[in-house]
């Protein structure tokens, strides 16, 4: 039960809703479960929560931005940041705030997938990683 919950607020809060998975790993890391396990199942929900982010945005369209806030320069901005860094922009998926709406602009602006889901993946995990070595110092 306690990996599905990881899983389920990992997952969550990598889309557009906001909730915290960290508080979730970090509670469990204190508990007697797999560490290797603990980090795998919230990197996979995180990432899969991102990919279905990615997913929305694709089938976005500037209509649909504009019902959410996003008028003609904010979209720009982000388009200027999409062409400059790419798929590079999945490595900081992981940012509060800011890494869902470049995951959401990373499929918006149609960047491919495989690259853009390597980059996520990768960023994800190193920011699981780094959270549990840091608690792990304390």
């Amino acid at each position: 039960m306690a990996y599905w919950s990881l899983f389920l607020s990992s997952f969550i809060s990598a889309t557009l809703f906001p909730l915290n998975s960290e508080v979730v790993f970090i509670a469990l890391l204190y508990k007697d479960y797999s560490v290797v396990l603990l980090l795998l199942v919230a990197t996979m929900g995180n990432t899969l929560g991102s990919y279905t982010t990615y997913g929305v945005g694709r089938m976005g369209s500037v209509k649909w931005l504009k019902r959410f806030g996003y008028n003609d320069n904010k979209a720009s901005r982000y388009k200027l940041l999409i062409e400059r860094h790419g798929f590079w922009l999945g490595f900081l998926a992981w940012v509060p705030v800011v890494g869902d709406v470049f995951v959401l602009f990373l499929g918006f602006f149609k960047v491919p997938f495989l690259p853009s889901a390597l980059t996520i993946l990768v960023g994800k995990a190193v920011r699981y990683v780094a959270i549990y070595l840091l608690i792990d110092k304390m």
